[in-house]
């Protein structure tokens, strides 16, 4: 099914819904490594790790496909993913050198 938009509206879309995120994370970054001195390492115990994960992934949701095709090259991919919470599913294809259609599946969660 289609959603009816261009290629360039649907990237678009995608990179404003995750500007956010992405700025969010940055500044954490930032300010982690500017509240450190280079010769000091931070790290999480794995009870933190895992707990923080879990947070994080709990509402993680989103779906993506893109394909490439260039006739020149002769090259020709395929990506499609969905994630809901901590579940993760998707696949991907390309042509390989020999012409033979190379598909994986995966599942994660």
């Amino acid at each position: 099914a289609s959603s009816g938009l261009s290629a360039s509206q649907l990237t678009s879309s995608v990179v404003t819904s995750l500007q956010p995120a992405i700025a969010s994370a940055v500044a954490q970054a930032l300010r982690n490594t500017q509240s450190r001195t280079s010769t000091s390492v931070s790290a999480l115990s794995p009870e933190e790790e895992e707990r923080i994960n879990a947070q994080q992934s709990a509402n993680a949701q989103y779906n993506y496909e893109y394909k490439v095709g260039d006739d020149d090259k002769q090259t020709y991919i395929s990506h499609k993913e969905a994630r809901d919470g901590q579940n993760v599913e998707g696949s991907y294809n390309y042509i390989d050198a020999t012409g033979s259609l190379v598909t994986v599946n995966y599942q994660a969660g």
